[in-house]
């Protein structure tokens, strides 16, 4: 008599709005103990989200979600790794409260870096490795727990494809030889078809399951393989369906970029992830949501970093970040841009992702917090020593480096030529500094300004914005995310 496979996730029904914007609709997927199983579909169509709700990270609006596990692990589209531990370390750290015994957890620890090939790098940090490096210890890490569920939200997305490949065929030989449970996110058919025994393949917004496929249990294709190639086809044609069907309801809307002022339209649909959906959202915008157009205005960009004062005294941001705050003056709706020196206003709106709020909160930038313009300034070179290393950033580099200065945290770029700190935080990890400067910089390394190199040129281009009318609430939206609504 055959085994019956325990259930490890069942969604029955499931639905995800926000706001009037119906994200998953009627979604039904079940995945068996041992599976892997892959979801594909058009970017932006809610894959992630159905993963987020099966972790208990988002909320459903409606439908039932049955969970047979209970120990689960979640790799990312990027590693999130501690900076400041080492390979080994990002590995014990996760079996500390699951292996007393220090040195069965370090065999432990050590058999999953073999598996992934990384034993000589063990006592390497995170900023030292390569991409390829990194996404294999997060693997790792995520196998020394031995989970009953692995969640994988397009863990090959930032590799370049002969790392992808190289990583997706080891992965294919550990699953072969295991029992692990996975679901798999991805856009990428080859990837979903070399890994999988299933293939959920998903709608465009509202999605929902539009096809289902199996691969015979046990077998792990190869791409010169002629059910590869049969199976690879297939999944374009309905992936073409899906993407074409989408592409011909936009061709019949405008975006709002192009609409002429004092227009009234109705938003009919929105582009993009779910951190723009939500940030929308915030700004009384989804679908069905009628604005007018009041007027669009051309705006002066600085190139490089500007000096704020805040509640917690002055401070740098970059341009980049500057471009993405409008403020309230004097009743006008306008971006932080425009100001002038020793002008002040209450910010209404800051475009980007929660990890971006999060960080300009740490300097007293927040929505409605005033803040006063103090001045563009040159995007001088700074060259700062870590560790014997010398590291040149500009300012706004710089600018994403806290360290402690008399109990505040305070940006790296006020340290005086000679001084020394230690680094408290930097923003995101400091991943953003390993793309940069390509050097390795950790939180408690100290940090000492060698010398400032002065630029005395600060270049301006054009850009602009809207400012638009939703009932009785003005709002401003910049020209990159106007592209994204489309209208009638």
């Amino acid at each position: 008599m055959a085994t019956r496979m325990k259930t490890i996730v069942k969604l029955i029904g499931v639905n995800k709005s926000f706001g009037s914007l119906e994200v998953i609709q009627g979604l039904n997927l079940t995945i068996k103990e041992g599976e892997v199983v892959s979801l594909i579909g058009l970017s932006g169509c809610g894959k992630s989200t159905a993963l987020r709700f099966i972790a208990g990270l988002e909320q459903v609006n409606g439908g039932i979600i049955e969970k047979g596990f209970s120990r689960p692990a979640f790799i990312f589209q990027e590693p999130r790794l501690l900076p400041w531990r080492t390979a080994l370390d990002n590995i014990l750290f996760v079996l500390k409260d699951r292996i007393p015994d220090p040195a069965e957890a370090e065999r432990v620890a050590m058999h999953y870096l073999g598996l992934m090939k990384l034993e000589r790098f063990r006592d390497y940090y995170p900023a030292q490795l390569s991409g390829g490096m990194k996404q294999r210890t997060s693997m790792a890490r995520a196998l020394a727990i031995k989970p009953d569920l692995i969640l994988m939200d397009e863990p090959f997305a930032d590799l370049d494809l002969p790392l992808r490949l190289m990583f997706v065929n080891d992965l294919q030989k550990i699953l072969k030889k295991g029992s692990e449970t996975v679901i798999f996110v991805t856009h990428d058919i080859r990837d979903a078809l070399l890994l999988s025994d299933r293939i959920y393949v998903l709608t465009a917004e509202p999605m929902q399951v539009k096809e289902e496929l199996s691969i015979d249990k046990g077998t792990r294709l190869k791409m010169n393989d002629p059910q590869f190639i049969d199976l690879e086809e297939h999944l374009i044609d309905l992936l073409k369906e899906e993407n074409l069907s989408k592409i011909g309801e936009r061709e019949k809307l405008l975006r709002l970029s192009a609409i002429e002022p004092q227009t009234r339209v109705t938003v009919k649909d929105i582009s993009g992830g779910l951190e723009v959906l939500k940030y929308l959202k915030e700004l009384g915008i989804e679908k069905g949501t009628r604005l007018t157009v009041i007027a669009t205005k051309a705006i002066d960009l600085h190139f490089g970093p500007i000096s704020l004062k805040t509640d917690q005294g002055k401070v740098i941001i970059s341009q980049g970040w500057a471009d993405k705050i409008y403020l309230k003056k004097e009743g006008e709706i306008l971006p932080l841009l425009r100001l002038e020196a020793k002008e002040k206003g209450i910010i209404k709106t800051i475009e980007g992702g929660k990890t971006v709020r999060d960080w300009l909160s740490l300097l007293g930038i927040k929505a409605s917090g005033e803040v006063e313009f103090h001045k563009h300034i040159s995007d001088d070179t700074l060259v700062f020593k870590i560790e014997d290393k010398e590291i040149k950033m500009g300012e706004g580099e710089a600018s994403k480096i806290l360290v402690e200065e008399r109990g505040k945290l305070v940006q790296a770029n006020y340290l005086e030529q000679g001084e020394s700190r230690r680094i408290v935080k930097a923003f995101r990890g400091i991943e953003f500094l390993d793309k940069i400067v390509g050097k390795e910089i950790r939180e408690g390394q100290e940090i000492t300004l060698i010398n400032r190199r002065k630029n005395f040129y600060i270049p301006t281009k054009q850009g602009s914005y809207i400012v638009a009318k939703i009932g009785e609430q003005l709002i401003t939206i910049g020209h990159g995310v106007a592209e994204k609504i489309y209208v009638v």
